[in-house]
């Protein structure tokens, strides 16, 4: 072969293989800038940089998670704020209230579920009067322009003594007490026991409860107010009126004693009855021993 044929062929490889490296070089992946030979081809699960999958999330650590972790933290420590605070439920309001150590006045507004001596307000009134001074003092329904002269249940016991002014009229609901508020509770009252619903309409119940609270709000500031929630009637006829009453009451941030879930809780209602809407005796006194127990420590 001559000198020049052979010089040909050599350029002709050398062509050939700068082609191939070429080749070569374009179809490798290059490695990310900063990253090791271990991380090529490592599998990232889905979502676990973003924090939108759950425990993913939380494995990836990015910032979804830290989003997700801060407002769980926020709301645990809002949590921990409440406890710390000892802020009380309204009914945990009024047992304090009961167990002050400094004379108690309360004042008991209602209706004929509450207005005699036989009946649950008078009851309550002499349970209290095991381990303190007592005195309770009726509502004149005649009259309705004062209350009779006050029943000294105690004059002893290691209690501080309580004052209560039973302001319960027959028929009435809780719009009775408003045009006649400086009369029915004669004194700044420590605690307001609101006892209606049998007289009221589901049209007038929440209305009439707002007109009364505001009152009371008026006159006697922050006052701690429990709402009894009747009992049933016979056929339970009350129970729309009694959970409108509990709704609203609910809503005012108010306490409640469920004196119907008492009732309920005892099986055979007409054994409680008197008539289709009053307590008898044995109701009477659960009604009572459902309000002490509810009042007490």
């Amino acid at each position: 072969m001559s000198r020049r044929l052979q010089d040909l062929a050599l350029t002709a490889l050398g062509v050939l293989a700068a082609v191939l490296v070429f080749l070569a070089l374009r179809g490798a992946d290059p490695l990310p800038p900063g990253d090791g030979a271990a991380s090529v081809g490592t599998p990232v699960a889905s979502g676990a940089t973003t924090g939108e999958d759950g425990e993913d999330g939380e494995d990836g650590g990015g910032a979804g998670d830290e989003g997700a972790d801060t407002d769980a933290a926020s709301g645990t420590q809002a949590a921990a704020d409440g406890e710390s605070s000892g802020e009380q439920s309204p009914l945990e309001v009024a047992r304090a209230v009961l167990q002050s150590g400094t004379p108690v006045t309360v004042s008991a507004l209602g209706d004929s579920t509450s207005n005699t001596r036989q009946e649950w307000v008078h009851l309550w009134a002499q349970e209290l009067a095991a381990d303190r001074p007592v005195s309770i003092s009726h509502w004149d329904e005649g009259a309705q322009d004062g209350f009779v002269q006050p029943d000294v249940l105690s004059a002893t016991g290691s209690g501080s003594p309580v004052t209560i002014w039973s302001g319960s009229q027959g028929g009435a609901s809780a719009a009775y007490p408003v045009e006649r508020l400086g009369t029915i509770i004669p004194e700044s009252p420590d605690l307001v026991l609101l006892n209606f619903g049998h007289n009221h309409t589901p049209q007038n119940a929440r209305s009439d409860f707002q007109s009364l609270l505001a009152a009371i709000r008026d006159a006697h500031g922050d006052v701690p107010v429990v709402v009894c929630l009747q009992q049933p009637q016979a056929g339970d006829a009350n129970a729309e009126v009694r959970e409108l009453i509990d709704d609203w009451a609910t809503a005012e941030g108010l306490a409640t004693i469920d004196i119907a879930g008492a009732f309920l809780a005892q099986g055979e209602l007409d054994d409680l009855l008197e008539d289709p809407v009053h307590p008898n005796q044995a109701g009477s006194e659960l009604w009572a021993e459902t309000v002490t127990v509810a009042l007490s420590p």
